[in-house]
């Protein structure tokens, strides 16, 4: 199905908004990835994408959901056949956070539930919307939720941001350096994105500086991602084009 036509607000291409970019041999086309074939099976590493701070529950079916809650996904990303995963995250007290775990499109967004009913979608590259007005959610709520970033937390928050904000499908993945290649096979090495901790902080002035690569695992691509942290949770892109 082409969600296009199903929504006008749904994309079925991956947006080329990209950072600094790495190009590994062998790897063609613009650096989409590829829609996975209908009935393929789901990804063994499906379920650690967000694994860490942003730690999977249960795997309720759609309808365990209660029905508040299920409008709101509906009305920000109303896919079809969706299985959303409920994500455990310290942060924002007031909002619940769901992972699209799987469904008939492309896209698997994260999203955070207010209690009053309010939505968010975190996830970049699922809309036709720049990346600074996705980040732009993030900030709200870490304002309205009184976020404080310390050296103590900042990992744990950064985890939270990059694979909620990043990962946008099944084959995406993080890692702190530009990936290997298997160069007989031009192909990525099975380790990729296997870091318990896939990218750097480094502390600057009043704020931490976040970077990591971006990995596509089907079209053999990474690209640079930095962002700033301040104390106030907000975040501002550095890297990200």
């Amino acid at each position: 199905m082409n969600c296009r036509t199903a929504w006008r607000g749904c994309v079925d291409t991956i947006s080329t908004r990209i950072g600094r970019r790495y190009r590994f041999p062998g790897s063609a086309g613009t650096g989409r990835s590829r829609r996975p074939e209908a009935g393929s099976p789901f990804p063994a590493g499906a379920l650690l994408l967000l694994s860490g701070v942003l730690a999977f529950g249960q795997r309720p079916a759609l309808d365990e959901l209660d029905p508040g809650t299920k409008a709101a996904l509906d009305r920000v990303f109303p896919s079809p056949n969706p299985t959303w995963v409920p994500a455990a995250q310290p942060f924002w007290p007031d909002y619940r956070v769901f992972k699209l775990l799987a469904s008939s499109w492309y896209h698997r967004p994260t999203v955070a539930v207010g209690r009053n009913g309010q939505v968010h979608l975190l996830t970049d590259n699922v809309l036709r919307l720049s990346p600074q007005r996705t980040l732009a959610h993030f900030n709200q709520i870490n304002l309205e939720q009184r976020v404080q970033i310390t050296p103590d937390n900042v990992q744990e928050f950064a985890a939270f941001f990059l694979r909620g904000f990043l990962l946008y499908s099944d084959d995406s993945c993080l890692s702190s350096l530009p990936p290997p290649i298997d160069s007989t096979r031009f192909e990525l090495t099975k380790d990729i994105c296997s870091e318990p901790q896939p990218f750097k902080i480094v502390p600057e002035d009043d704020h931490f500086v976040v970077q990591t690569v971006l990995v596509h695992r089907r079209a053999v691509t990474a690209y640079s991602r930095e962002y700033a942290i301040d104390r106030n949770g907000q975040i501002q892109i550095r890297r990200h084009q």
